[in-house]
């Protein structure tokens, strides 16, 4: 029996918890009147007895449809028809129906990484951690001085410039947005 950690990892697709705690992988494919959680997407899930469901929301019943009948032919087993969405069964094991649940459901594959691709991103990971975990405090050029000049723009009296100062000054890396 294949259960739903292992299955994505065969497919090199990625499983997350929904708000019920329950294991899924989620897809792109959602209804634009339902909300943005994860549940509310069309995805796959463990029906237990050895099947997965693929749930699909569409916006159209057209679109559902069309999903239902492809799903009817790949040998799915329609569990619950509404008419813009509905659940369907299908066996793990089965390559051709996972491919078919994966395209109806927009699940993609995480890319598979080269070990040169991987070292590169472990190198730029590694980079950007250093420079998060650099000195305590850094020199910042400041952009405003508080002391303004006299004259304003062009010569006009009665508009102020502010001036930056010729010195960096020390910010303390807590008060830093950067």
């Amino acid at each position: 029996m294949t259960t739903l950690g292992h299955f994505a990892k065969t497919y090199r697709l990625r499983a997350r918890r929904d708000r019920c705690r329950e294991s899924i992988i989620p897809g792109k494919l959602r209804a634009k009147d339902m909300p943005a959680r994860t549940e509310y997407a069309s995805h796959v899930y463990d029906r237990g007895g050895g099947r997965f469901g693929l749930l699909l929301m569409f916006e159209s019943k057209r679109r559902w449809g069309n999903a239902k009948s492809k799903l009817i032919c790949a040998g799915f087993e329609i569990r619950q028809d509404a008419d813009t969405e509905g659940v369907a069964l299908f066996d793990p094991g089965n390559v051709a129906q996972a491919r078919l649940a994966f395209t109806l459901a927009r699940i993609r594959p995480r890319p598979e990484l080269s070990q040169e691709q991987r070292r590169a991103l472990l190198s730029r990971l590694a980079n950007a951690r250093g420079l998060r975990n650099g000195p305590e405090k850094t020199q910042v050029q400041a952009k405003f001085s508080t002391q303004p000049e006299e004259t304003g723009q062009g010569g006009r009296p009665g508009l102020i410039r502010w001036r930056a100062p010729s010195n960096p000054i020390e910010v303390p890396r807590s008060r830093r947005f950067t």
